[in-house]
């Protein structure tokens, strides 16, 4: 059984992307990937993702949380962006590390 909470984690994540704060960027694993079908990005190294984030930051700042679900370790967590609602899926590593992420926006 794992030793973290999947929910607090992207809880987490959230509560910084809210925040404007590079520090989203320590919840990823190292070899972590982040795929935006937002914006047509797939990513697969840490300096690639904190560029990411840099920018998104100010091109989709997140809004309102609308929900939130976990199914074993993957949580599936659902926000308002200024275009309209994205869909995060975030995957989890053993240690509470997200080990993939995906997004997607709905107008």
């Amino acid at each position: 059984m794992s030793s973290f909470d999947p929910i607090e984690v992207a809880c987490a994540w959230l509560y910084a992307y809210r925040a404007a704060s590079i520090s989203i960027v320590e919840l990823y694993a190292e070899e972590a990937s982040l795929e935006c079908g937002c914006a047509s990005d797939a990513l697969h190294d840490r300096t690639a993702i904190t560029e990411y984030w840099s920018r998104r930051f100010l091109q989709e700042p997140a809004g309102k949380l609308l929900n939130i679900q976990q199914l074993g370790e993957t949580v599936i967590i659902r926000y308002r962006v200024p275009d309209g609602i994205v869909r995060a899926v975030l995957q989890f590593d053993d240690e509470g590390k997200i080990s993939r992420s995906f997004c997607t926006t709905t107008h």
